[in-house]
């Protein structure tokens, strides 16, 4: 269900011009909008993390050691010869 919502006369220019330019509807590239400044503020908040912990030396060393254990475990059960396509990619092997 949408709802009305309320805008300034300069978003809601831009609104138009991203539309027309996308060719989708303005509700469409709204929600695009909203969705990608989600994820950047989920990113930004993981980052943030990241930047505190590496204030503490004796955290940051366990990370680093963490992620050491981790590294040995990506490739497991991947046999040798085994290729892994990039999403939405196909190669002769994949084929």
């Amino acid at each position: 269900m949408s709802r009305p919502i309320r805008i300034s006369e300069e978003g809601h220019k831009i609104l138009v011009e991203l539309s027309k330019e996308e060719k989708k509807s303005m509700s469409a590239v709204l929600e695009e909008v909203l969705l990608a400044e989600k994820k950047r503020r989920f990113f930004e908040s993981i980052n943030a993390g990241y930047e505190e912990l590496k204030k503490d030396p004796t955290s940051w060393q366990e990370e680093l050691k963490e992620r050491e254990l981790f590294e040995n475990t990506l490739m497991d059960s991947v046999k040798e010869d085994e290729i892994w396509p990039i999403e939405g990619e196909m190669n002769d092997k994949t084929k």
